[in-house]
């Protein structure tokens, strides 16, 4: 009966199919992006690479204090 009813059916059987494949797909995506991210932010916590490669952001008033210094 199940049978019958998908050969009956061959392009909602493939666009179901379709869809599933494309879920997995974008599923294991997103796992494997979180996953890099993650990993990317333990290699960052390090602190010489947290000095050297993240911006500073300095309000006015810390400017003037820095150029008074020097």
């Amino acid at each position: 009966m199940a049978w019958s009813s998908v050969i009956a059916n061959k392009l909602r059987s493939f666009l179901t199919m379709l869809g599933i494949v494309i879920g997995v797909v974008a599923l294991v995506v997103l796992v494997s992006m979180a996953q890099g991210a993650t990993s990317q932010v333990h290699i960052r916590k390090e602190p010489e690479a947290l000095c050297r490669e993240s911006p500073v952001l300095l309000s006015f008033h810390d400017i003037s204090r820095w150029n008074a210094a020097a």
